[in-house]
């Protein structure tokens, strides 16, 4: 679980979660108790935020909720999210905006997953992705970054996800003014 490094911070929230099971805290109104609820509840979504609300305060109650409820990823889930996000191409009329969005739900997949990516190999990812769009001022701008990243350029998937909603909006006002 990924929750057992933060745990591990704090002497007395580390020895509820030492491996992949969950020890009862001694005295279960203990102020560790109630500081893992508060961990866990900020760190889950609205649904199993709402779904551990009926065992505030205690924590360790929570964190066993959660280890039933959360699914298992197996090896297959995990290559499986991993080609989806790899093999995600902009198609043919697609905005940029749009392979963004769609873009960032798989790379977001692939992550529940257990995959792991640096920010430049997402990087890789996206521009590939965007690579096979028919769109001049895509090409142009791929044809840009290549030579940047020829040049020792690094780049943050941020900026090219704000470089190309850039020329989303310029292209909308573009349309815009000539109707």
């Amino acid at each position: 679980m990924k929750l057992q490094p933060i745990l591990a911070m704090f002497l007395q929230i580390s020895l509820v979660l030492p491996k992949d099971k969950v020890i009862p805290f001694e005295d279960p109104n203990a102020i560790g108790n109630r500081a893992l609820h508060l961990l866990i509840s900020s760190w889950t979504d609205s649904y199993f935020q709402h779904a551990i609300r009926q065992f505030e305060p205690f924590g360790n109650k929570a964190l066993e909720l959660l280890q039933e409820q959360y699914a298992h990823i197996s090896r297959e889930d995990n290559s499986y999210f991993h080609e989806q996000l790899i093999r995600l191409k902009n198609r043919e009329n697609e905005s940029a905006s749009n392979f963004i969005k769609c873009f960032t739900y798989a790379k977001t997949t692939a992550e529940a997953a257990s995959n792991c990516y640096s920010d430049d190999q997402l990087v890789d990812f996206i521009l590939a992705g965007i690579h096979s769009s028919k769109q001049d001022v895509y090409r142009t701008a791929l044809q840009l970054y290549r030579l940047e990243c020829l040049q020792g350029t690094m780049f943050m998937l941020r900026e090219i996800e704000q470089n190309f909603f850039q020329i989303d909006e310029g292209l909308g006002r573009d349309k815009t003014a000539t109707n």
